[in-house]
């Protein structure tokens, strides 16, 4: 027995046990993904018998543990791409999970699967895996064909680029095999190096993930704090007194954060925290949220460079999980103008985005 997520029930409506059963046709097990055009999270699906299928999802993110970096060659990126040239999976940072391959490397992908080819620029092999996904592994040879152009040094890439392809396909093969010895989310945290919180993606992740697991009458304030003068302390400090007040605003953050709050950095003197104030009396439990801000609002005011270098002023904007959006990117956004609201406020005061009061304009 068990409450399937609101989340999920949104992808596949009240017909998934039917959806679910289409994909799999006649398969016992069946890994899926870009149900509702969103490729960040795939789904395994096994049939245990004629009435019941076990469905479970990871993110995309997940497989930055199945495709390990190499230490001999950083120059490797991998992709997963489904038979429509989908991406599912990359880790070069530059390519964006869901959309399509682009046209060199579907020139590529041509040649079918279970072969290594290249150009002046690319060496690129090509493996398959169930289910009709394909593991794309590419060199980028650009910088050392500068160097060196002789054929011997090709033939050396192309031998380190298998090695590597084969060791990450075994462990792909073994994640697939089987499902239950799979990395788990949040393992292997991610974290800035120059605050100590969160990376964005990692942070991201997290946040929608509790959301979806969250138990019912959850109260859980969503907080983006903001620097708003960074770029005067970078005119008159430097860039290391921009990364010097990064660390100071982290540090209130971590002070204030309970056990369980996500806490996080988006971006450059931006910060998120995902701070839970669930309590069986939801008026309380908003109260209390107001409460928090307040007084994170009123650190953060205080909050200052060393050797009397000026304050560091910082906005702070929040909206609430559920009253506010039950969805992450609405969610995001309300917190967003909440910030933006009180950057621009006469008296530096926290702004708790409040909705019936944007009805009420609109109308």
């Amino acid at each position: 027995m068990g409450k399937i997520p609101d989340g999920t029930k949104d992808i596949f409506d009240d017909e998934i046990y039917k959806r679910v059963s289409a994909l799999m046709g006649d398969s016992k097990i069946k890994w899926f993904t870009g149900q509702d055009d969103n490729y960040r999270r795939v789904y395994f699906a096994g049939r245990i018998n004629d009435d019941l299928i076990f469905i479970s999802s990871v993110f995309s993110t997940e497989f930055d543990l199945v495709f390990l970096p190499s230490d001999n060659y950083s120059e490797i990126n991998t992709m997963l791409c489904d038979d429509d040239g989908r991406i599912i999976y990359a880790n070069d940072g530059k390519r964006v999970v869901g959309e399509k391959l682009d046209e060199k490397l579907s020139k590529f992908l041509e040649g079918g699967t279970g072969v290594t080819v290249s150009d002046m620029t690319t060496i690129c092999a090509i493996d398959d895996c169930s289910d009709d996904w394909v593991v794309i592994t590419t060199v980028d040879m650009s910088d050392t064909l500068r160097h060196y152009v002789r054929t011997g040094l090709k033939c050396f890439g192309i031998f380190i680029c298998c090695a590597v392809i084969f060791i990450m396909i075994s462990a792909a093969a073994a994640a697939d095999n089987d499902p239950q010895n799979g990395p788990k989310f949040g393992k292997y945290p991610k974290v800035d190096e120059n605050t100590g919180l969160f990376t964005a993606e990692y942070t991201e992740n997290s946040i929608m993930d509790k959301m979806e697991t969250c138990i019912s009458g959850s109260t859980i304030a969503f907080i983006i704090v903001k620097i708003t003068n960074l770029e005067l302390i970078r005119l008159n400090y430097g860039e290391e007194i921009v990364a010097e007040a990064e660390r100071k605003v982290a540090e209130i953050l971590v002070e204030n954060r309970k056990e369980g709050d996500i806490c996080g950095i988006f971006r450059e003197g931006e910060f998120a925290l995902f701070a839970d104030h669930t309590d069986f009396d939801l008026v309380k439990a908003y109260g209390n949220v107001r409460a928090y801000v307040k007084e994170l609002n009123d650190k953060l005011k205080k909050c200052c460079l060393d050797d009397d270098r000026g304050y560091i002023k910082c906005a702070v904007g929040a909206s609430v999980y559920p009253e506010t959006s039950d969805d992450y990117d609405e969610l995001y956004e309300m917190a967003e103008k909440a910030c933006e609201k009180a950057e621009h406020s006469e008296d530096a005061r926290a702004v708790i985005y409040d909705k019936k009061e944007e009805e009420v304009s609109r109308s």
